[in-house]
């Protein structure tokens, strides 16, 4: 009856589901949309795009690009690609940015990789004394939240090229598909009030930027070497 139970017990240990990897999580951070209004990303600089394998758990409150569980590999250095052809462009309400492809030949992952972040590369924190411009960037009496600040990131299906070709594939740069969209504005009402006798507060219409961002997969195929 011991024995039963014991294997009974071990049988139902075997039936526990396993914990969960930990995995990325497509987002647009929750930094980079605040550093917007600060003027902080420019078209000038430079961008580039690192790849995670499984064990990486970047999400919207992701920062900065770092080398925590990034793959490694030939023709991949630590810091990943850097991204050409940085583009903005509008279309009726909606602004959105692109990139070029990109396509890299010869291209060996030692690890396989599902997940991406794109970041401004260029970028860098300051001691700044005052409220310089973009603020974001002071270490001094600011944030200094700048540094490789990231402003995508993205999952795919897991790719692991050996001597291939690896092509970064961005989605249609138009309004329904841009990598990085700012769908929607609203408005909402301003108060003012003044203090003292026979004063009384006002309401008035104001429009205001809430915008919606959107963001859409892009594609990471591994092709293999001729």
């Amino acid at each position: 009856m011991k024995k039963l139970l014991v294997v009974l017990l071990l049988v139902a240990l075997c039936a526990l589901p396993l914990a969960a990897q930990a995995a990325c999580t497509q987002a647009i951070p929750t930094q980079f949309k605040a550093m917007l209004f600060g003027g902080a990303f420019q078209k000038s600089h430079t961008y580039k795009i690192a790849f995670y394998q499984a064990a990486a758990a970047w999400d919207a409150t992701t920062t900065a690009y770092a080398a925590t569980n990034e793959i490694t590999g030939s023709a991949y250095s630590a810091g990943g690609y850097t991204l050409e052809g940085f583009a903005v462009a509008t279309s009726g309400t909606t602004a959105y940015i692109d990139f070029t492809d990109d396509v890299t030949a010869s291209v060996t992952f030692n690890q396989a990789s599902t997940c991406a972040i794109i970041y401004d590369d260029t970028l860098a924190n300051a001691t700044c004394a005052g409220a310089d411009d973009p603020w974001d960037c002071c270490s001094g009496s600011g944030a200094g939240t700048c540094t490789d600040a990231a402003i995508y990131v993205g999952t795919f299906t897991s790719v692991q090229p050996s001597a291939g070709t690896l092509t970064i594939t961005f989605p249609t740069a138009d309004a329904s598909n841009a990598i990085v969209r700012i769908a929607r504005g609203f408005w909402d009402w301003l108060t003012i009030s003044s203090a003292g006798t026979g004063f009384f507060p006002v309401a008035e219409a104001l429009d205001r930027i809430d915008a919606r961002v959107e963001i859409k997969g892009m594609q990471a195929e591994a092709l293999p070497g001729q």
